[in-house]
């Protein structure tokens, strides 16, 4: 991204990324083991056919994830970058400039009851001025993000899996952004 001394620079985070993906090896070896793949099952319930099927689902669905997580493991390559041009985000693989941002909200998101496993997965989501859509559309540069229409929002950057945090991305914003993002309302 270059000029990486006087910028907000997330990469990667290799504890969290490592973490998210021996979860996701756990929930397979569970999903395998319970399909009897290893020899008898320690449990004393065989799963039906319509299980049997939810299962291979889920077992490829995190070991999808895995391999995802274990490529992210060994990826150093810049995830979020924020300076005086705008942001970059890798899942929209360009630079947004500050020009195009209308503006940008915090949310949080809760998987069941919150425990140290499950925690409260807090996001920032932003609104890109139409505009600046449509020309990326026409690049042929869309957000793979699957939750901008789910938020309301054009766009959402997840810091979860970074080595920052999401405040950090915030006073980013404030410092490098024009006064019209930092002036927030209560």
């Amino acid at each position: 991204m270059g000029g990486e001394r006087d910028a907000f620079v997330a990469r990667y985070s290799l504890w969290r990324t490592a973490g998210l993906c021996l979860f996701s090896l756990a929930v397979v070896f569970v999903c395998l083991l319970t399909l009897n793949l290893f020899g008898d099952s320690p449990f004393k319930r065989v799963p039906t056919g319509g299980e049997r099927i939810f299962l291979w689902f889920v077992a490829a669905l995190f070991g999808l994830g895995a391999v995802a997580m274990t490529r992210a493991l060994f990826d150093d390559r810049v995830v979020i970058f924020v300076d005086r041009r705008g942001i970059y985000c890798r899942n929209r693989r360009k630079l947004i400039p500050w020009s195009a941002i209308r503006g940008f909200d915090t949310r949080a998101m809760y998987l069941g009851q919150r425990t140290w496993l499950l925690p409260k997965l807090r996001y920032l989501v932003f609104d890109v001025h139409p505009e600046f859509d449509a020309e990326m559309a026409r690049s042929g540069i869309l957000s793979r993000d699957w939750h901008f229409g789910y938020t309301g929002h054009s766009d959402r950057i997840d810091v979860y899996s970074t080595d920052k945090s999401l405040e950090q991305l915030v006073d980013a914003i404030a410092r490098y952004g024009p006064k019209r993002l930092s002036e927030r309302p209560d």
